[in-house]
């Protein structure tokens, strides 16, 4: 899993890409789910059956969990400054909140198919 960040900066009055942060795998915290599942919607995640489904849940959860989302991001993304995050499309922060819960998900579910 892949996961990626672009920050913005403006220049000549434009607005250009400033930074691009990757990050190749990243694990939930135990704290972090407990955080997240105290704001998202599980029944609601469940019916999500295309990622435009996704980004619509997790854009709702976002608003309801926002003061545990900068703390995500810098956590994930090590060099991400506070400043560079608030230049971030909120768009590409839900991408990553989903890739980062798509990938603890599956990781969970595999841990009963390992063989001893």
């Amino acid at each position: 899993m892949e996961l990626k960040l672009v920050t913005y900066k403006k220049e000549n009055g434009k607005k250009i890409v400033d930074k691009t942060f990757c990050a190749s795998e990243y694990t939930l915290s135990f704290g972090t789910i407990e955080n997240f599942i105290k704001v998202i919607d599980i029944e609601t995640l469940t019916r999500c059956k295309t990622d435009d489904d996704l980004l619509m849940w997790c854009g709702k959860a976002v608003l309801q969990g926002f003061d545990q989302i900068a703390p995500l991001m810098l956590d994930i993304f090590e060099d991400l400054t506070v400043e560079q995050l608030k230049t971030a499309a909120t768009k590409d922060i839900a991408k990553v909140i989903i890739g980062v819960m798509k990938y603890t998900f599956s990781e969970i579910m595999s841990l009963g198919k390992e063989k001893n």
